[in-house]
């Protein structure tokens, strides 16, 4: 393996609906760029993803997820020998097997309670070189008993925990994007539903949000920036449009969470995008998109740190407007994710695979 120019393959999970695992993937493939300018970066992703078109490493594009996509992704990884393979909540023993093959080292990721437990079977465990857990401490981060000991039965993987993953804020692009938008730090509402697709046939969460954006453009008079993705912007008409209201098809992370971070007040969903958030320490109102996030939004609200509502748009647009009207409430939570401070964890990934890389060519050189 050439420590300067290691070649690195993400999976991530991928298809029409959900978008945090691609977009966590994205950012740490933006913190290995940094530390390894010469390095190449492929991706294995769904090609019926909204965000797979604009994606901007070539790789593998398939059509169905990569978990369910065994002979493509192992062909794959055959065909490109990458030095590591981060699946994210994704992956096949057969394919984590393929990556050893090959000579990679192999990152498994998990950022909730039914990946961590997979992450923790034996047979997985020991076709792991590193898994990564993504939760804050008070998302119970440390091992518990029952890991311990499988850990110790198993001998590995290590254990690294990430706290929140995105990219960098973008300062300069979020300056030129509230500009371009005729928008001022703290004078403005974000409305974001992330996710990128429908988990619930019968509810569209993108369409859900917009209305709760209309709705408290309408009644505060506060121009809200509403970032809702291409599948609903491309069929919006006039008739969606109202005064103070500016609608977004999607953003850069890195100018998300800067727009995020200067806003008076953010409404988004329960996923990545929550925690992303929690990270910038703006008062917060969060409404799941999908189940498993109803858990991360309650602990969340337990400890203080995010005002928790139904996904409709009536409950939106007044929980947006109850904390626009209350500056004693949104200092309060300002104030609580401040005191938790949330950490991105790019650069703790980075560190974890720099131990991989060259622990690998510490190896060659012995084997030579």
């Amino acid at each position: 393996m050439q420590t300067e120019a290691p070649r690195f393959l993400f999976v991530p999970v991928s298809g029409p609906g959900g978008a945090g695992e691609y977009y966590r993937s994205l950012a740490i493939a933006r913190g290995f760029e940094q530390r390894w300018p010469a390095c190449r970066i492929r991706f294995v992703l769904n090609r019926s993803a909204p965000y797979a078109a604009a994606a901007p490493y070539p790789g593998l594009r398939i059509d169905d997820s990569p978990t369910r996509s065994t002979a493509a992704v192992v062909e794959y990884i055959a065909s490109e020998r990458p030095d590591v393979v981060i699946f994210d909540n994704a992956g096949r023993q057969a394919q984590f097997r393929a990556a050893r093959a090959a000579g990679a080292a192999v990152v498994y990721v998990s950022s909730r309670p039914s990946t961590r437990r997979k992450g923790f079977g034996l047979r997985r465990m020991r076709a792991l070189d590193q898994h990564w857990i993504v939760h804050p401490a008070f998302l119970s981060r440390v091992p518990n008993w029952y890991e311990r000991c499988k850990l110790s039965v198993a001998g590995g993987p290590d254990l690294v925990f990430l706290e929140v993953m995105h990219e960098q804020i973008d300062g300069p692009g979020t300056q030129a994007m509230q500009q371009q938008l005729g928008i001022e730090p703290r004078r403005y509402v974000v409305f974001c539903p992330g996710g990128g697709g429908t988990f619930d046939p019968s509810v569209d969460p993108a369409r859900v949000y917009l209305s709760g954006a209309q709705q408290v453009a309408a009644a505060k008079g506060v121009t809200v920036v509403a970032v809702l993705g291409p599948r609903l912007v491309g069929s919006l008409t006039d008739a969606d449009q109202r005064p103070g209201l500016r609608i977004l098809s999607s953003l850069p992370q890195g100018v998300l969470l800067g727009l995020i971070r200067d806003a008076t007040v953010a409404a988004v969903n329960g996923g990545s995008l929550l925690l992303q958030s929690m990270a910038q320490r703006v008062p917060l109102l969060a409404a799941p998109i999908a189940s498993d996030q109803l858990e991360r939004i309650r602990q969340c609200a337990r400890h203080g740190y995010v005002r928790p509502v139904r996904l409709g748009a009536a409950e939106l647009a007044a929980g947006v407007n109850a904390l626009l009207d209350d500056e004693v409430a949104r200092a309060t939570l300002s104030a609580q994710l401040e005191r938790l401070g949330l950490r991105n964890g790019v650069d703790t990934a980075t560190e974890a695979v720099e131990r991989l890389v060259r622990r690998a060519a510490e190896q060659k050189e012995v084997r030579a």
